[in-house]
Order: C-alpha cells, then sequence, then structure tokens
C-alpha cells in the first residue's frame, strides 16, 4: 500500500545517536527516516517512535551486513553487489529488504574504486526513495 507524504528533509549536522534522530523527529513531526552511511545504531525507542526508519546498506545485507562490508566483498573477490533499501529493525541489517540497485564489481578494483560504485549505487537507491516521497508517495509497510 502506498501513502502520501510531505516533501522529504534531510539532516545530518549534529546527528551522532538514535536520540538525536528521534529529537529531531519529535520536533518536526517526521514520521519517516532514511539513513544513508548513517553508521548510527537504531534503538528500539526511536523505532517505536518513528513509524518507518529505513536503511541503505551499500552491499548485499544478507551476505555483507554491518561493518567494513566493501573491505569483506573485496576479500571474497565478488563481482556482483546489490545496494540495498531494508526496513531497519532492532537488529542491525537484517529488516526486510525493499529496493536493490546492482553492481558490479573488479576484484582487482582498489578498495576506495569499489567503495565508489558501492556508494553510487546506494545513492541512486536514496534517489529514487526521495523521489518517490516528492511524487507523494511512500512504502507502507505493516
Amino acid at each position: 500500500m502506498l501513502q502520501r507524504v510531505k516533501e522529504p528533509c534531510t539532516f545530518d549536522a549534529g546527528v551522532a545517536s538514535s536520540a538525536d534522530i528521534l529529537r529531531i523527529c519529535r520536533a518536526e513531526a517526521i514520521k519517516a527516516v532514511v539513513l544513508y552511511r548513517a553508521g548510527i545504531y537504531i534503538n528500539r525507542q526511536l523505532l517505536e517512535a518513528v513509524p518507518q526508519v529505513f536503511n541503505i546498506h551499500c552491499a548485499d545485507i544478507y551476505r555483507y551486513g554491518g561493518l567494513n562490508a566493501i573491505g569483506r566483498i573485496r576479500a571474497d573477490r565478488e563481482r556482483r553487489q546489490w545496494a540495498t533499501l531494508h526496513r531497519v529493525t532492532p537488529r542491525i541489517d537484517e529488516g526486510p529488504v525493499i529496493a536493490l540497485k546492482e553492481y558490479r564489481l573488479n576484484p582487482a578494483m582498489a578498495y576506495c574504486s569499489m567503495e565508489d560504485v558501492a556508494y553510487r549505487a546506494g545513492l541512486e537507491l536514496l534517489e529514487g526513495f526521495f523521489n518517490a516521497y516528492t511524487q507523494g508517495f511512500s512504502p507502507k509497510l505493516e
């Protein structure tokens, strides 16, 4: 089911924890959050207060969830990967996947080049999600 929403806003300055995000969401009446390269553990209090919290992880969360995903992908010499947009749950990078953006890697690439490719795929997912918001729609998950 789709739900009409307001235009998205972004924030990054001064956000270092779930408590910071929760404070902003309460002050601005924000009902959905999309995290990208946040590196923040999202606690239960935030998940209970904000109806929809999503994360973009620039790797297959089922095989490469958590930190250092690109390093592990490189060590495994992976060629095919997906940036994932998933719903955040109390367990890190284990929520249901909503969207994927495939990308290809060359195992001979330098780490920073692999990271650039992966983060570009993640940005494309983020852009698509924001475009859906500006058109007035967002996924509504029960």
